[in-house]
């Protein structure tokens, strides 16, 4: 192996926890029952954005550049994917101090 890069993914906890927090606000707002069935409680509502949130917490982005072939994984996420050499057309050696370039579909 040539190089291994390690990328956490912190935004993407911070803005699930973001948009959780509007969306238990309206549920909890609701009347407790709905028709014949009972609202849920606050603590289910928090606890799957917060399972969700540890999750994403425990997944990273893993790039390596090998010998015969590039491998991009999001540990926790989905598999991870071989890129060869050979299906490579170009490459070029990018700087930059801030943000970066992430998984394109």
């Amino acid at each position: 192996m040539y190089f291994r890069e390690v990328q956490r993914l912190w935004a993407w906890v911070l803005l699930l926890l973001a948009l959780s927090v509007p969306i238990v606000a309206v549920f909890t707002a609701l009347p407790q029952n709905l028709g014949n069935h009972p609202a849920p409680r606050p603590y289910v509502l928090l606890g799957v954005p917060g399972l969700l949130a540890v999750w994403f917490s425990l997944g990273s982005l893993v790039t390596e550049v090998r010998e015969t072939e590039l491998s991009i994984r999001f540990r926790w996420l989905w598999p991870e994917r071989l890129i060869s050499w050979s299906q490579i057309r170009r490459a070029e050696a990018e700087v930059y101090s801030s943000g970066g370039w992430g998984v394109r579909w």
